[in-house]
């Protein structure tokens, strides 16, 4: 009978370790799946990251490049008038908005860097958009041997006329709006949709007021 029991005992026994080791290699897995998800999750945090302040930064770029386009138009002007709508006696440069296109409605450009200064191009052909980032030198370009970032970059530019601006003195809005395309971003970028791209905007006036330049 003694025999009987030790030989029911340790066959209990047995079962009960084969069931914690099962429950055992469970949450092992559990564990080991929930690590993983975590770790996948921190690695598409940090590039959604990184293309956010890539982004961000050439927003700032397009921004700039038009902010130097009427910087050029004041060191270049050679047609410099009385401005009264800017205020008495006051002279100004009456091409400051020189080669800037814009319009009431908007007006969508790109930018290149010639090497000397940034040129502001008309267009509505997102291929414009792009942007690719020239391994030789660093910048990020539209065309050219370049590796695909797969970038847009586009600039709206708005010339506000109502009072206190003016026709030959407006406000210009400048909306800088960088795309990207990765993973849950549509491609071709869609311009109404909130996700995968940063917005900048900025104002341009003829501030730059100047006693007689004579």
């Amino acid at each position: 009978m003694n025999v009987y029991l030790r030989k029911k005992t340790a066959m209990n026994n047995k079962g009960f370790t084969l069931i914690e080791t099962i429950v055992a290699i469970a949450m092992l897995t559990v564990g080991i799946l929930g690590g993983l998800a975590l770790a996948v999750y921190a690695l598409g945090a940090s590039d959604v990251a990184l293309k956010q302040i890539t982004a961000t930064h050439l927003a700032r770029e397009g921004v700039e490049a038009i902010r130097s386009q009427r910087d050029r138009n004041w060191n270049e002007c050679n047609n410099w008038q009385t401005c009264a709508d800017i205020g008495p006696g006051q002279y100004c440069c009456r091409g400051w908005s020189l080669n800037i296109p814009s319009s009431v409605a908007g007006t969508n450009s790109y930018v290149t860097f010639s090497g000397v200064g940034w040129n502001i191009n008309y267009s509505n052909n997102w291929d414009n958009y792009r942007l690719y980032l020239d391994p030789n030198t660093g910048r990020y370009v539209t065309a050219g041997l370049a590796q695909n970032l797969r970038f847009y970059r586009r600039l709206t530019i708005y010339s506000e006329t109502a009072a206190p601006f003016s026709n030959n003195n407006p406000r210009l809005r400048i909306v800088s709006t960088v795309w990207w395309i990765g993973r849950g971003c549509p491609n071709p970028p869609n311009p109404a949709s909130p996700k995968c791209k940063v917005m900048i905007e900025s104002y341009l006036t003829n501030w730059k007021d100047y006693e007689s330049p004579l």
